[in-house]
């Protein structure tokens, strides 16, 4: 029996307060599953994309199952929700390097674990390495200074 099949039939609630409670706690659930609960836990992400973010942390954040946030975040922002962190990393540490940082220094600032983790999203992310988007980068800043 479903939980509104139980508190219709149940007789703790005054007459017509059944129905106020199934509806409490249907919207409670149409909450979690709505996509501002989601964008919730995407701003959660990009405030504190430096400090480490476990699944589990962020489903909990709703009060959902790993399984159940997972597959809603993906459903709503067409990415896992890891990967969404590093997407979030990499572009901190784009920025961060455009403004002259180390590649080196970069990692620990955006939440990788060192720099070849950075190194590795990176990669996959952007096509090149941290240092290689450095070189990239100051490259293309020279030539529009000799313009």
């Amino acid at each position: 029996m479903s939980l509104i099949g139980y508190v219709e039939q149940s007789s703790a609630f005054p007459q017509n307060g059944h129905r106020e409670a199934a509806n409490l706690y249907k919207e409670r659930n149409d909450l979690q599953t709505s996509g501002s609960a989601i964008d919730l836990a995407k701003k959660h992400i990009d405030q504190y994309y430096r400090d480490p973010i476990s699944l589990d942390d962020l489903a909990a954040l709703l009060n959902m199952s790993r399984f159940s946030f997972a597959k809603q975040f993906r459903a709503h922002f067409d990415v896992s929700p890891y990967q969404y962190v590093c997407q979030v990393r990499i572009r901190a540490a784009q920025s961060l390097i455009k403004k002259g940082h180390r590649p080196t220094q970069v990692a620990g600032e955006v939440g990788f674990f060192d720099q070849s983790h950075l190194a590795k999203h990176f990669k996959k992310i952007c096509g090149m390495t941290p240092r290689q988007y450095r070189d990239q980068y100051f490259i293309e800043q020279t030539e529009v200074v000799k313009k």
